[in-house]
Parts: structure tokens; C-alpha cells; sequence
């Protein structure tokens, strides 16, 4: 099992870094260590509430809908949920779940 990469943020990903950045680097926190599928859309819910309270609601949903769609762990992205890690180590939900169990130990 190989280890998990830096984290490294590059703000709002694909998207302008607006007084809303700081929801995207949490964000990415939670996406650079990955984990469960319960955990993605937890992560994804909390930056559409963050974003909302600083740039309305249709941020906050585009946003959201953005990441729900293109952060899954199967796409060979920079941004996938889970990119701390091995992209073949990330390829599945259970796989996630067993790499952050480890990580939390």
C-alpha cells in the first residue's frame, strides 16, 4: 500500500478563486484524503453551504453540482476525490475507505 501524497490545493479548481476560496481548500482537504462515498458528498454538501453563505446559492449549487459529477473517483484527474493517493488505489470506494482507516490509525 503506498502513501499518501502531500497535500497541495490549487484553490477553486476550474474555477475563479472568489472571497469563497477558502471553502475550496477545505474542500480539497477532504478530497485529498478521499474515503467513503458517504464522506465525498459530505464534503461536497459542506462547500455548497459554504459557498452559499458567501456567494448565493446558484454558486453554491453550480459548484456543487461540479463537483458531485467530475470529482468521482474514477475519473484519472488531478482533482478526483481521493488524488492524495495512487490512482489505482483510488479507483473504488472500498479501497478509499481501507486507505483512510489506515491513515487515521
Amino acid at each position: 500500500m503506498s502513501k499518501i501524497k502531500p497535500f497541495k490545493s490549487d484553490g477553486c479548481t476550474l474555477w475563479p478563486d472568489g472571497n469563497y476560496v477558502g471553502c475550496c481548500v477545505e474542500h480539497d482537504r477532504a478530497y485529498h484524503k478521499g474515503g467513503s462515498a458517504w464522506l465525498k458528498q459530505q464534503a461536497d454538501l459542506e462547500l455548497r453551504k459554504c459557498v452559499e453563505k458567501k456567494a448565493g446559492k446558484l454558486w453554491g449549487f453550480i459548484m456543487y453540482a461540479g463537483v458531485s459529477i467530475f470529482g468521482l473517483p474514477f475519473w484519472p484527474t488531478k482533482y478526483r476525490w481521493g488524488y492524495g493517493w495512487n490512482y489505482k488505489e483510488s479507483l473504488t470506494y472500498q479501497k478509499q475507505r481501507k486507505l483512510y482507516e489506515t491513515l487515521n490509525e
